[in-house]
């Protein structure tokens, strides 16, 4: 399975719960938290995914967070 692949069936599966690319990619075991980035900040732009500034429950930094919607 691709990383964007995993990123996408991870977030449906938890619609509704935001996470930041730091926590993704460590969620995922991705190599790079910028590999996290790049793919939510395309998910963000097509239907169905939601990117704004906010402050993410586990890590409690505010940041970019996306949740599927």
């Amino acid at each position: 399975m691709t990383n964007p692949a995993k990123i996408t069936a991870f977030l449906t599966t938890h619609k509704g719960q935001s996470y930041c690319d730091d926590c993704l990619a460590k969620k995922l075991r991705l190599a790079r938290r910028q590999e996290a980035q790049q793919i939510t900040a395309t998910l963000a732009t097509t239907h169905g995914s939601t990117r704004v500034t906010g402050s993410f429950s586990i890590c409690s930094k505010v940041k970019l967070i996306i949740c599927a919607t």
